[in-house]
């Protein structure tokens, strides 16, 4: 596990993109605008933690998280994520809570595993 929470972090870690067996990731509370193409190097990771951040996207590769269960994105900027996160058969839950979404993507509705989507407090307008 890796919990670097509340240090100011405008990156996601280094020490992240090292450790490519890690199956818990937290850096809530930071900075990070982006979740780089390196995350797809971390076929491990189980949970995936960037609460309060100020993400605005999410890099295609993160399809190669193949045991994901737990994408916990709440209370940032995003307005999408890439369609490959439909391939992430194992993610059950979802959290896009207090984002700056106006329209859920169908990509997310084809993800077969999900049992818990948080999407409250977005703009949505529709669902495509």
């Amino acid at each position: 596990s890796l919990h670097l929470v509340s240090m100011g972090l405008k990156a996601f870690p280094v020490e992240a993109q090292i450790y490519t067996t890690l199956q818990h990731v937290d850096v809530g509370d930071n900075l990070i605008e982006t979740l780089p193409k390196s995350i797809g190097n971390h076929p491990s990771l189980v949970s995936l933690c960037l609460p309060n951040n100020m993400l605005r996207s999410v890099h295609k590769d993160i399809q190669h998280l193949v045991h994901l269960a737990k994408l916990h994105l709440p209370f940032n900027k995003l307005e999408s994520l890439p369609e490959t996160v439909s391939n992430l058969r194992n993610l059950e839950i979802l959290n896009l809570v207090e984002n700056e979404f106006v329209t859920l993507d169908s990509h997310i509705c084809q993800i077969t595993s999900l049992t818990d989507l948080r999407i409250s407090h977005n703009r949505l307008e529709s669902v495509s």
